[in-house]
């Protein structure tokens, strides 16, 4: 009789253990992009289904091997600056971190460009200021706020942008700095889209657009992917 009922536990526990796997593979976890239009990313302007396209794509396809349960929330708005993230992104990502809370594993932030954009046609002094308030910005809101909603367990990574016909070597070195002393690893696109890889990796050569391609896409997604702990 002892023996049946350590059996009949046993088997519950069995199908407890069971039921706790499924559930697991089964809870969504959440990828989420914040930024500008490199982030959100942009349509081939000869496609006629219009579908934007950046290097979170290509991450999320890459990532979905391991984690199938993981959704791509994309934030990202083109044209945005720190500021209008702070404005129009940061809560809204901030509730849905809280409202998810733990579900959240992996962050990526690609902003700067357009508070900067072009400052290098204009005096020092304006350049200065912009980036004085973008890192500002970064490192006093963005950031730390972000940091907070999330808590444990998110990994957190940023991107430059390339410098093909451009000269913001100034911002671009601010932004990787203000990144790792607030604990953001960061890939620099400019290692990734240079003079050589521009007409390949951009829509710059065929439509004078500065923004990543499909092919450019994957390749700062590879860079980010190699340096990610996965799964997630």
């Amino acid at each position: 009789m002892l023996r049946k009922k350590i059996l009949f536990i046993l088997l519950l526990l069995q199908c407890s253990l069971l039921g706790l796997n499924a559930k697991s593979k089964d809870t969504k976890i959440y990828y989420l992009v914040l930024g500008d239009s490199y982030a959100r990313g942009v349509f081939k302007p000869s496609d006629k289904v219009v579908r934007s396209y950046s290097y979170a794509d290509a991450l999320y396809e890459r990532l979905t091997v391991t984690n199938p349960n993981l959704v791509l929330k994309k934030f990202a708005r083109g044209g945005h600056t720190t500021t209008t993230l702070i404005n129009d992104q940061l809560k809204k990502v901030t509730d849905f971190m809280k409202l998810n809370s733990g579900l959240t594993k992996l962050v990526t932030i690609t902003i700067g460009k357009n508070d900067f954009s072009s400052c290098h046609k204009g005096n020092a002094f304006e350049c200065e200021n912009r980036l004085l308030k973008i890192m500002y910005n970064l490192n006093n809101t963005i950031i730390p706020t972000l940091k907070e909603a999330g808590g444990e367990g998110v990994q957190y990574w940023a991107t430059t942008y390339h410098n093909i016909n451009l000269n913001d070597n100034a911002l671009y070195d601010s932004l990787i700095k203000v990144y790792n002393e607030n604990g953001v690893k960061v890939v620099d696109m400019r290692n990734i889209i240079t003079s050589e890889t521009a007409c390949g990796y951009t829509y710059l050569c065929n439509y004078k657009n500065h923004h990543p391609n499909v092919n450019g896409s994957h390749a700062i997604a590879n860079v980010l992917y190699g340096n990610l702990s996965v799964p997630l």
